[in-house]
């Protein structure tokens, strides 16, 4: 029951968070598809690439007053800042900017929420030939046969790697690029042992 009730508050934060995000951004780019044949990507190596390469031009700011605390920034308007270098945003704007690179090279890709009490990180999985990966930043984790497992073990790393207790919750949230909006979709329940 605990952990159907994590599940359901949880659902409805992360549904609340891309509204929140469609709203806030709705001024900003939000269909354009384009992407440089650079950023274009279709092996684990070629995605190991573009994410250092798009690392390399983040910085990382906390998003101010006007987002209310949290809001993701549009996939297509990231990009379209990174193209002027430097983007400047925090974990869900950057991992929304590897999202666009992502979705727009054919590669089913997510954000992906990790929640604790207290805090959260938005990182994103990817499947690619048939394994799930999570990238966090500059880090690739997983390659396993299903997400269950791939966001399991993501967990743990990312316990060890921030120092902290292990999250409650996990969301995903995909980009439409025909709306311009963000939404939470369901893809795994149960993932804790809580």
């Amino acid at each position: 029951m605990k952990n159907l009730i994590i599940q359901l508050i949880g659902d409805l934060v992360t549904s609340i968070w891309c509204m929140w995000s469609n709203y806030r951004f709705r001024n900003t780019e939000r269909f354009s598809k384009e992407l440089q044949d650079d950023d274009k990507v279709s092996t684990y190596k070629d995605i190991q690439e573009l994410i250092i390469r798009l690392y390399s031009c983040f910085i990382w700011t906390a998003d101010d007053i006007t987002q209310l605390g949290d809001a993701i920034t549009p996939p297509p308007q990231n990009y379209k800042t990174y193209l002027t270098k430097p983007l400047k945003d925090d974990c869900d704007g950057f991992h929304s900017l590897v999202y666009h690179c992502l979705y727009n090279s054919g590669i089913e890709c997510y954000l992906l929420t990790a929640n604790e009490i207290g805090g959260g990180h938005c990182v994103l999985t990817f499947n690619l030939n048939d394994l799930w990966y999570v990238i966090d930043y500059n880090k690739i984790y997983g390659g396993f046969h299903d997400l269950k497992s791939t966001v399991y073990d993501y967990n743990k790393h990312y316990t060890q790697v921030y120092k902290c207790k292990e999250p409650i919750y996990n969301g995903f949230v995909k980009y439409n690029y025909d709306s311009g909006k963000f939404v939470r979709v369901d893809l795994i329940w149960g993932v804790y042992d809580i």
